[in-house]
């Protein structure tokens, strides 16, 4: 549905990287109505979820998620209880065994409910609600790793002008310094 702005790191494909100490915020407002999507080449079957939910205090927790393949709900299921830890950013395992296996190619993940964390905004000094975080979906057949290591762009010719004319550019480094 959305990713929390200016954060590269905080996209959907964070809760599919097997990292989780990555995670995806959809962003500040309601989460329940939030969605992650994900496309594979071949369809998928699963009967579970191994959640990884960040509950630190500081984020809206799911509380019923809904799963939908191929454009059909195939499940809507209560997520437990789950106690906020101490730690920023900390991240609680959720176990989730679905009422019948899915499959799919195009597997969405909506957010039917939550436990909403608020703040005060700084501008409008209302309340506001926090975001969720999720660490990793935990879904057999879902992952998708990070570019990482160098890149080289290679000289490039069209991607700036000054005064109407081509200047040759080429970004070098590497993805983990593109990210940050």
């Amino acid at each position: 549905s959305r990713h929390m702005a200016g954060d590269l790191d905080g996209r959907p494909t964070a809760a599919i990287d097997g990292d989780p100490t990555t995670h995806w915020s959809p962003g500040y407002l309601a989460q329940d109505a939030e969605w992650a999507s994900y496309t594979q080449q071949d369809p998928v079957t699963f009967d579970h979820m191994d959640l990884q939910v960040v509950a630190d205090g500081r984020h809206t927790v799911p509380t019923r998620l809904r799963i939908v393949a191929d454009g059909e709900t195939a499940a809507v299921v209560d997520v437990p209880a789950i106690e906020d830890q101490a730690e920023p950013d900390a991240t609680v395992a959720v176990p989730i065994a679905l009422p019948e296996a899915v499959t799919g190619r195009r597997i969405e993940i909506h957010i039917d409910a939550s436990r909403p964390v608020t703040t005060i905004d700084w501008i409008s000094k209302g309340p506001v609600v926090m975001p969720v975080g999720i660490a990793e979906w935990g879904i057999d057949g879902i992952r998708e790793e990070l570019p990482r290591g160098p890149f080289d762009s290679g000289c490039r010719s069209d991607l700036l002008t000054v005064d109407g004319e081509a200047v040759p550019v080429r970004v070098t480094g590497t993805m983990e310094a593109a990210t940050t």
